[in-house]
């Protein structure tokens, strides 16, 4: 007689999910060599951040929110610098500026 092997219980929770999300946790299951469950479950596990032992819950949370508008501002730095390097013209660039350069390298 075949008996299955006592696993411990475990929550099941029914999820809808958007149109074509079914498809892409798939293929990403797939390529991950993984359940579909074990895929959605790797990803949700991802979105939680652990907290390291000598930290509160406060001071990890602070963290986090330095590390993002840390992020925001070097994001808005590069937005503007892109802007200006695009707003150039090519006329405006002078041989001397660029004399100093090192050779292009063929990667």
């Amino acid at each position: 007689m075949n008996r299955k092997p006592v696993t411990q219980p475990q929550d099941k929770y029914v999820v809808r999910l958007p149109d074509g999300m079914r498809e892409r946790l798939k293929a990403e299951a797939e390529k991950n060599k993984r359940s579909m469950n074990a895929e959605i479950v790797a990803r949700l596990e991802a979105t939680f951040h652990s907290i390291p032992e000598h930290m509160t819950p406060e001071a990890f949370n602070y963290v986090l929110d330095a590390n993002y508008v840390n992020a925001t501002k070097v994001a808005a730095i590069l937005r503007e610098a892109l802007t200006r390097v695009e707003d150039l013209s090519v006329s405006a660039v002078r041989m001397e500026d660029i004399e100093d350069l090192p050779p292009k390298s063929d990667k």
